[in-house]
């Protein structure tokens, strides 16, 4: 999406999940200025009324979009994901991380990481 945000210009906005939920009112207001739109505080308790707004069959599907979101988990994959998978993720996807501007997780390729490695690609892959 980036390449093609390079071509439409001013028509392109790109926001980060992190910025949306941990800076909410001011990644908003982007958005609306970005769309010619006027900010409105109910747009920060959207979950309020959210349920009344969700077509009857996708709320089963949809409960947690329906919820504020929970500031603690947007870096949690850092305590909760293994560090033989955080290094196999950082060899796949750094240079997207370098360019979308986070910050990598280099760790040594330690002997768990090729292992693990071998695993993905060999085992759960058939």
């Amino acid at each position: 999406m980036r390449k093609m945000g390079t071509l439409l210009g001013e028509h392109y906005l790109e926001v980060r999940y992190e910025d949306l939920v941990l800076d909410t009112e001011a990644t908003l207001r982007t958005i609306c200025n970005f769309l010619g739109e006027p900010f409105h505080a109910r747009m920060m308790a959207y979950q309020s009324s959210s349920e009344a707004e969700m077509p009857v069959g996708s709320i089963q599907w949809h409960q947690k979009s329906m919820q504020a979101p929970d500031p603690d988990k947007v870096f949690e994959w850092t305590s909760k994901m293994p560090l033989s998978d955080q290094a196999i993720f950082d060899e796949i996807a750094g240079p997207a991380l370098d360019l979308f501007g986070y910050q990598r997780i280099v760790k040594h390729h330690l002997f768990i990481t090729r292992l693990k490695k071998l695993h993905y690609a060999v085992i759960q892959r058939w």
